[in-house]
């Protein structure tokens, strides 16, 4: 399918078509044009970009601005509150993030257009964050500031919580903001962030279903480093072996001893939402009988490439050093692991997995980095049957069914102060320009935008008003 042929989905219900598209483009093109990159190390960071793109904000979204509270959050993250008539209901929050990856150097030269141009060709709009997520920064602000110009009035609170560290764990951003909530005693009905989005169901069995995923679940992260220590000298004298060998074995083991398939409930529930839609073998039977044959269909999940994150916890060996030069024997060797874990495991539990599998107590096996899996939020919310509703309303054919995000997002920090907590990208342009995320050419198709901020608005107005 290409880009353009998505639009045979699109219904053509009146609702909001007065919705200025080239207003959008605009303002998503000029917000791509501030550099916000995020990095680890965050003196590398370019403070005045965020801070200029708080300032546009201001100018693009007078309304937001002037009827909204706005709190700075360390330096670079914004919080906007909208309040309601009704303070007995709990609030909404929508969410994304306002920092991008960095260009990969050298690569600067195979866009089409500058990587920071925000140029319009078209109905696309290039450039970094146009995917990832800076359209859906601009898609909620806009909705809310369209709702606004119609004079609407929210029954519940709005949040609104763009982060400016998510690439870099959110740490600053998102989970600090959720901390400034958290201390005024917010609690949430529900949120909306990032991830989930639209693809046709031919690796699930489906070919001619075009499926809307909700993920309702984030796999936790957990980087392990294995590390060992020798004597050094030149390469001619290795004796038995050098600690980058006995390094290397260890990894090894724990690579070639994964961790087993299950098929946890998110799964479960998304192949049964599936079912209506399923036509191929081996899913159709899997499928009729997976209370019965849960394990045997985990298992076949897990014998495919493409869908085994979504029933294990992986193993991905990433990183490993040894000495400076090819003739001299390593004194110190470092790998690292890292793992994205089920709904079954713990970072506690994948760290023991690895020092058990090893089994070798010379080498130091340690957690650098991780997090565990989220919780599992419900689909029997208002902020799920919302997002399936609109997103059935403005879009034809589709199958909406819960999901789980196999990377990570912002939206995990709120479920302290919130059972229901969703990842969802409504613009149906990255079924076919998702391979762009984080990759050259990023860039996002307009008639799928326009019909996004549609179903953002229609979710506020379904949730809130």
């Amino acid at each position: 399918m290409t880009v353009q042929e998505i639009t045979k989905y699109f219904t053509d219900i009146a609702d909001y078509s007065d919705l200025d598209k080239d207003k959008i483009a605009k303002i998503l093109s000029t917000a791509i044009t501030f550099p916000t990159v995020s990095y680890e190390d965050e003196a590398l960071m370019d403070s005045q970009a965020f801070k200029d793109l708080h300032a546009f904000f201001e100018d693009a979204f007078p309304l937001v601005h002037k009827y909204m509270e706005r709190i700075v959050i360390n330096e670079w993250s914004l919080i906007f509150h909208w309040k309601g008539s009704d303070t007995s209901l709990k609030p909404a929050l929508f969410m994304a993030h306002l920092d991008v990856v960095p260009v990969s150097p050298g690569t600067e030269g195979d866009w089409t257009y500058p990587p920071f141009s925000g140029h319009i060709d078209g109905d696309f709009i290039w450039g970094r964050g146009a995917i990832d997520t800076k359209s859906q920064v601009v898609g909620e602000l806009f909705a809310a500031e369209y709702l606004l110009e119609k004079n609407y009035t929210p029954k519940r609170d709005i949040y609104f919580v763009f982060g400016h560290d998510e690439e870099t764990m959110g740490v600053k951003g998102a989970l600090a903001c959720k901390e400034y909530l958290e201390k005024k005693g917010v609690t949430l009905e529900f949120v909306m962030d990032e991830g989930g989005g639209f693809k046709m169901g031919g690796e699930f069995g489906a070919p001619n279903a075009l499926l809307a995923r909700v993920d309702i679940f984030e796999k936790g992260y957990i980087d392990v480093a294995v590390e060992g220590e020798g004597i050094g000298g030149h390469s001619s004298k290795p004796g038995k072996g050098t600690v980058l060998g006995k390094v290397s074995k260890a990894i090894s083991k724990i690579e070639d001893n994964q961790l087993p398939a299950h098929l946890n409930p998110v799964t479960a529930n998304m192949f049964k939402a599936l079912a209506p839609v399923i036509t191929e073998e081996p899913f159709k039977s899997y499928v009729s009988e997976i209370d019965t044959k849960a394990q045997a269909f985990a298992d076949y999940l897990c014998s495919v490439d493409s869908l085994a994150p979504m029933v294990h916890t992986t193993t991905a060996l990433t990183m490993i050093n040894g000495s400076p030069a090819p003739n001299v024997l390593p004194q110190s060797v470092k790998a690292l692991i890292n793992f994205r874990i089920a709904p079954e495991d713990t970072c506690e539990s994948v760290l023991k997995h690895c020092i058990d599998t090893a089994n070798d107590p010379e080498l130091n096996i340690y957690m650098t980095k991780g997090l565990d899996p989220s919780k599992m939020s419900r689909i029997d919310s208002v902020g799920y049957k919302a997002i399936e509703e609109a997103t059935k309303k403005f879009l034809k054919d589709i199958t909406v069914l819960p999901g789980l995000v196999v990377g990570g997002t912002d939206c995990r920090y709120f479920e302290d102060i919130c059972d229901s907590a969703y990842r969802f990208r409504p613009y149906m342009d990255n079924m076919v320009l998702g391979y762009t995320t984080h990759s050259t050419n990023e860039r996002c198709y307009t008639p799928g935008l326009v019909q996004g901020v549609k179903i953002i608005i229609e979710v506020m107005v379904k949730t809130c008003f």
